[in-house]
């Protein structure tokens, strides 16, 4: 009894805990619809917004442009163009014929960089869209170098991610997917496992939208994008990169664990790492204020 009594105090606290989002964590700014064709041929939909420099926001695993939105209302206030595109079998876009693979992503942002003639633009990908960019910059480094302004990496991976509380094993978490599909079902309690997607303060809007995008995406998509994402490793290709870059993480990522965000810092040339203490995987909701300056730095650099 106590111990329901402690969680549902807990429970409660969601609710009156800051939200960076003004409890509104979807919401695009207004813009015009996108559709660019991937090489398999698959529909990648989304949206371009604002006027000025350029910024392209490459989403999560599970989320849709919608997870960036906080961070692209406040580019398009303070003068710049975004562009967000759902990744393939999320949101709007096709799934395609293609493999879940780093190198498919990478095409993908490759396809929306070209097909909408995209120029002195800055890429910022969170989590598996932050894979997605730095596939893309290993694979096209003559595109990147002609198109690309810089790379801002948002709690993101360039190999299965590790625990560094746990030994060093290998954990395929595709298998416990329908486990967590079940699991976030109820109103409440099914919030609780979110909390180790969010930092020490999560707000309920949040944890709700991450709830949502979780069940709405495609089970195949979601789970062939886990299998990629615990089969692969992009850092031995980091030192190719020759663009500017910053990494952006929390440090009570419990997804994408800081020491991999560091690791990244470390070996692509000239990188630095902007660390938030306190916060979680999901920064474009939980820190949009310092996600943003770190894009607009780079937009300006």
């Amino acid at each position: 009894m106590l111990a329901k009594r402690s969680l549902d105090a807990r429970i409660a606290s969601w609710s009156t805990n800051a939200d960076t989002t003004g409890g509104d964590p979807l919401t695009m700014p207004d813009g015009s619809p996108v559709e660019v064709t991937a090489d398999d041929g698959a529909v990648l939909r989304g949206l371009d917004c604002g006027e000025g420099p350029t910024i392209v926001l490459v989403h999560c695993w599970t989320g849709t442009i919608g997870f960036w939105a906080p961070v692209a209302r406040r580019l398009v206030d303070a003068g710049f163009r975004v562009v967000a595109v759902h990744q393939r079998g999320h949101g709007d876009s096709d799934r395609g014929t293609a493999a879940y693979r780093p190198e498919t992503l990478g095409a993908d942002v490759r396809a929306v960089v070209q097909g909408l003639d995209l120029r002195d633009a800055v890429i910022a990908g969170h989590s598996m869209g932050g894979l997605a960019a730095i596939a893309f910059a290993c694979q096209n480094a003559e595109i990147a170098s002609e198109r690309i302004k810089g790379l801002v990496l948002v709690a993101t991976l360039a190999a299965p991610p590790k625990d560094p509380r746990l030994p060093d094993i290998d954990l395929d978490i595709s298998k416990f997917l329908p486990i967590a599909d079940r699991a976030m079902k109820p109103v409440d309690y099914g919030l609780v496992g979110l909390l180790g997607v969010f930092g020490t303060r999560p707000a309920r809007s949040q944890m709700e939208a991450a709830r949502a995008g979780f069940v709405m995406t495609d089970p195949d998509t979601r789970r062939e994008a886990a299998a990629m994402m615990m089969d692969f490793d992009l850092r031995p290709e980091l030192a190719n990169i020759d663009l500017p870059a910053v990494i952006v993480a929390g440090t009570h990522d419990q997804l994408t664990f800081l020491p991999g965000n560091e690791e990244i810092a470390e070996l692509i040339l000239g990188a630095r790492i902007e660390v938030l203490h306190g916060l979680g995987h999901m920064l474009p909701w939980e820190a949009p204020d310092q996600v943003t300056e770190q894009i607009v730095q780079m937009a300006k650099g």
